[in-house]
């Protein structure tokens, strides 16, 4: 039996306000029935992002924050191309690498994801060269998929090493992070729920991996875990 390795790569989650109307021009027609259909359950809850193109494209900062808060590369969801016809994540995202299109967000429906191309009437250099970094990115990561990791060896701060041997069918889930990232900080608590779910499964181990030197993520450690329980207290008085 293979080794089974799963990397997740938690990234900060932003969630901007949401709309009740789409502009179902930008969907397809089996969409547009589907959307005209009654919910009937909780499970089908759908949520709408209509999209003011001439506001989003306005600057490079403008669009970039927008992409940053909704747009979700890494996760799944379901690719729209430009003509709003459904197409695979691998083809959507090397459309992206043209540097003519733009993702948006469209709708969500049972926690999927709808992102649409959208593309650019008008040329920008930044934004331009800066969809075609992130796709290339998400395609590198998109591709490692499903496939075994190289070889490692981790030590933690207590001294434990983990390789390939002593991990033997074991589900890894790693954080990726240094001291100096405050969205990484940020994500520390709900981390520690997600270890606290699976903290029952020998076969699930959690390891945070970090740039920053021994001595120096203990004594953070020591800090924040105080600064943890100085606001708890204040909160529970």
């Amino acid at each position: 039996m293979k080794n089974l390795f799963t990397l997740w790569l938690i990234g900060l989650l932003s969630i901007m306000s949401s709309c009740n109307k789409v502009d179902k021009s930008s969907l397809t027609k089996e969409q547009k029935i589907k959307l005209e259909q009654p919910v009937t359950s909780t499970t089908e809850e759908r949520k709408y992002y209509p999209v003011n193109y001439n506001e989003l494209l306005k600057d490079f900062m403008t669009w970039y924050t927008y992409t940053y808060h909704n747009v979700k590369l890494s996760r799944d969801f379901v690719g729209l191309g430009a003509d709003s016809s459904i197409i695979k994540k691998a083809d959507f995202l090397k459309h992206l690498t043209t540097g003519k299109f733009i993702a948006v967000k469209i709708m969500a429906q049972n926690d999927v994801e709808y992102y649409k191309l959208h593309k650019l009437s008008e040329p920008n250099l930044q934004i331009e060269e800066t969809v075609k970094q992130m796709a290339l990115a998400e395609i590198a990561h998109f591709e490692m998929e499903g496939k075994e990791m190289p070889d490692y060896n981790f030590t933690d701060i207590n001294g434990v090493r983990y390789d390939k041997n002593n991990t033997k069918e074991k589900i890894i889930v790693l954080k990726c992070w240094f001291i100096g990232c405050v969205a990484c900080v940020k994500e520390f608590p709900e981390l520690n729920k997600l270890v606290d779910t699976y903290k029952d499964r020998s076969d699930i181990l959690f390891l945070s991996l970090a740039i920053d030197n021994k001595q120096k993520l203990i004594n953070f450690l020591k800090k924040k875990n105080s600064i943890i329980e100085w606001c708890q207290a204040k909160k529970n008085t």
